[in-house]
This record gives C-alpha cells, structure tokens and sequence, in this order.
C-alpha cells in the first residue's frame, strides 16, 4: 500500500522545489555575468594590446608598383583592427589598380600580413598620351602621386589611338624579354601603305626601320648585329620577306 504524503511533507516538498528551482536560477545569472565579464575583459585587453592592430605588412611579387603604396592603400581600408577586417575587403582598392593582374592576401601570424602581387606587365611609355601600356591592353595615367616606379621602358611617340596602341601591345608582348630590354625609343612613322611602320632607336645606337608586322625579327638582334657592316648603323626590316638589312644612315 502506498504511503499517501501529509499536506505538512507537501507544502516541504514544493518550498524545497521552489528553492531549488531559484538556486538554479542564480546560479545561472551569476555564470551568465561571469562570462560576460571575461568576455568583456577579453575584448578590452585584446582591443588594448597591439595584437589586435597590424603591426607587419610584408609585400611580394611587386616590381613597378611601389611597396609604400601598397601598405599604404592596405592601411586605407582597414578597419583598425585584424579581427573585424576578416569581414572587409581590404584589398578592393588595390584590384582595381589596372596594374594588378592578381593579389593574394596571407595572415601568417594573426596581426602580420602577406601581401602576394602579380603585376600585369609593363610594356612601354606612351609619351603622348602620358601613360604607360599594359599587357592587357589598357593604359595606366598618373600624376606626381603615382603608384607606379618606372624602371627602363620603351619610350613611344606616337600610337595614340585605341588601334593603334593595341596593335603594338599584341607585337610587344611577342618579344622576347631580352628584346624589349634592347630598345630605347619607338617612333611612329606612318606609310601611305602601312600606317603602323616605326622607327626603332636601340640602346647601342642602331636604328632600325620596320613594320610591326615584322619586329619580331628583333629576337634574333644579336646575329643580326653582329652581322652588321661596320660602315652601317641603320637596319631595315624586308616587310614581304622578314630579312634584315643594312645600310648607311649617317649624314
């Protein structure tokens, strides 16, 4: 037979639960304020330290933008603080630089970051148009506040139209690395029969004559050079054959 509780063990039982019940309850406020407490202090410490701030930017891969623009530009679109630029695109500003093919971003400590860049090649100085020509095709302007440090280009007269620049983008990027290192100037001298001809001036002196058609010939320049009558400091380029030849241009 089951023992039946008196109203006395009843109204224990339910006081003891109530209690029980506020214990937790307490003991759930007072865990819940800890945290929040430790929470806040560790935001507050980490806010405080200098772990929380970039204190290394390391730039790769660079060769005509400058390194101090790059950091700089990183710097610009950061939030101040490393754990909130997770949520940033901070590299926004330089993808749009049409001199960056490729940029690649690398925490590899929490406050110190790898900056990666692949530059889109540059080809030559497009002196009347003030800009430099890309790989890609497009043109890059700047001012006295220029990202870019131009190091040896090809300085070009002429070419200024969209045409007309492309077609010696597509010729240029055909040449040998070596070869572009060659020439010094590259002049535009219109034909009645070839509106892209040019004038080349090389850094030994030689000028050479030629379609665009035909530049890449230039690859071999070190056999043709040595080939050269020494009485000769003028070469042109055969537009039909693609053969080299010399002749005297000294006045």
């Amino acid at each position: 037979m089951t023992d039946i509780p008196s109203v006395d063990e009843l109204i224990s039982n339910s006081i003891n639960e109530k209690k029980l019940k506020r214990k937790k309850k307490v003991i759930k406020i007072l865990s819940t304020l800890v945290f929040l407490f430790l929470l806040g202090f560790t935001i507050f410490f980490y806010i405080t330290s200098d772990y929380s701030k970039l204190s290394k930017i390391r730039v790769y891969g660079n060769e005509n933008i400058k390194e101090e623009y790059i950091k700089q530009s990183i710097l610009d679109s950061s939030s101040g603080y490393v754990l909130l630029d997770f949520g940033l695109d901070i590299s926004k500003e330089l993808e749009s630089n049409p001199l960056i093919k490729h940029i690649k971003l690398d925490y590899k400590r929490f406050n110190e970051l790898d900056v990666f860049i692949e530059e889109n090649r540059v080809l030559a100085y497009l002196n009347d148009l003030n800009s430099v020509l890309l790989e890609n095709g497009k043109l890059y302007s700047f001012n006295d506040y220029q990202s870019i440090s131009l190091k040896e280009l090809i300085v070009v007269s002429g070419y200024q139209n969209e045409l007309e620049y492309l077609k010696l983008k597509d010729v240029l990027s055909e040449l040998k690395e070596s070869t572009i290192l060659l020439i010094s100037e590259i002049i535009q001298e219109e034909k009645s029969y070839d509106k892209f001809y040019a004038k080349l001036i090389m850094y030994d002196g030689i000028i050479v004559y030629s379609s665009l058609n035909t530049l890449k010939v230039l690859d071999d320049y070190a056999a043709i050079r040595s080939a050269l009558n020494p009485e000769h400091h003028c070469i042109a380029i055969d537009e039909i054959k693609s053969v080299p030849y010399s002749f005297s241009c000294l006045p």
